[in-house]
């Protein structure tokens, strides 16, 4: 949680963002003939371009003063049942209800089309997309928050999408009802606007709905890349890589370092190894780490693992490390 004032009053932030370092790895893992590996190029880049978006939001709400008893939650994840599962970038609580957020920083030219309901993306160089809307999104995840029985009667709930691409541009007739879009910049004159006029829930209420929103919210651990993806655990290749560039990082004397972009090699040392438990498997034997990064000695790394922190069970060779969500 992280606490920011404006104006005397404290916004209590809650962000459930995973580290992208993990599938970054992965990605440099993976074989270039591999016929995943293009696939997950474009996943990174949808994740890494949605993520600037949403971060560039942020900053725009750090600056909003927000009434007191407001709350924030990035990235809410939750269950609805086990094959529903939603997804929502910002979820604003405060005495005015929740406010469901979804950003897009999606580039081109943009059009909206409502039968059926999809945004197609132009690009300069003529390729077209299409893609979900963004309206239709929003209507699932209202769905889901209805399922989550919150014990709110009348709880009043407004959608908003923010688009966070400044050099999009949109064609767009009509926007369904009740949404809402904005671009990023007009984000405190429309937080402004929502926050007039009464209030419609009790400082014991809201209290109430934040509870129960961050006991349903989950810190998403998705299944290991190799099965999401589909990849042959086999065939991913050994050694220690950079998450930033990708490139196999090389010994120089007592050190690690990236040829391409000289990072910082404890850190990347410890990216590689945690980046494991969401290839392979939650639970690891120092000695499968050891397989797939025989560069570190069986001593390094579990000196790297205490460091993290990382809960382990058993003794001796049978020990399990493995990570508490």
């Amino acid at each position: 949680m992280i606490l920011y004032a404006k104006g005397g009053i404290y916004i209590e932030f809650y962000s459930y963002q995973q580290p992208i370092f993990p599938l970054e790895i992965f990605y440099a893992k993976i074989p270039n003939h591999n016929p995943q590996k293009i696939y997950l190029q474009n996943q990174l880049n949808n994740i890494k371009t949605g993520l600037r978006g949403e971060l560039n939001v942020q900053r725009y709400l750090e600056e909003f003063q927000f009434p007191a008893d407001s709350v924030i939650i990035h990235n809410f994840h939750s269950m609805i049942h086990s094959k529903w599962h939603i997804q929502i970038d910002y979820l604003l609580i405060s005495r005015k209800g929740i406010l469901l957020i979804e950003v897009k920083n999606i580039a081109g030219h943009i059009e909206f089309q409502s039968k059926p309901r999809q945004i197609v993306r132009t690009l300069d160089n003529g390729t077209v997309q299409a893609m979900d809307c963004p309206f239709t999104q929003l209507e699932r995840n209202v769905m889901g928050l209805k399922q989550l029985n919150l014990n709110i009667p009348n709880l009043s709930t407004q959608t908003l999408v923010v688009w966070a691409n400044r050099s999009s541009r949109l064609s767009i007739n009509e926007i369904p009802k009740p949404h809402t879009l904005i671009m990023m910049k007009s984000i405190s004159l429309y937080l402004t606007s929502y926050f007039k006029g009464p209030n419609t829930l009790t400082s014991n209420e809201v209290s109430h709905l934040k509870t129960a929103l961050l006991e349903k919210t989950i810190k998403q651990r998705k299944t290991p890349f190799c099965q999401q993806y589909q990849v042959n655990k086999l065939d991913i290749r050994k050694g220690l890589y950079c998450s930033l560039c990708h490139n196999q990082l090389k010994k120089h004397i007592r050190s690690w370092v990236c040829p391409e972009c000289k990072v910082d090699a404890s850190e990347q040392l410890s990216a590689n190894i945690l980046s494991l438990f969401d290839i392979f498997d939650s639970e690891l034997k120092v000695e499968v780490i050891h397989e797939h990064i025989p560069e570190l000695s069986v001593k390094q790394i579990r000196s790297i693992l205490k460091k993290l922190g990382m809960r382990n069970r058993g003794t001796g060779r049978g020990r399990i490390y493995f990570r508490e969500d």
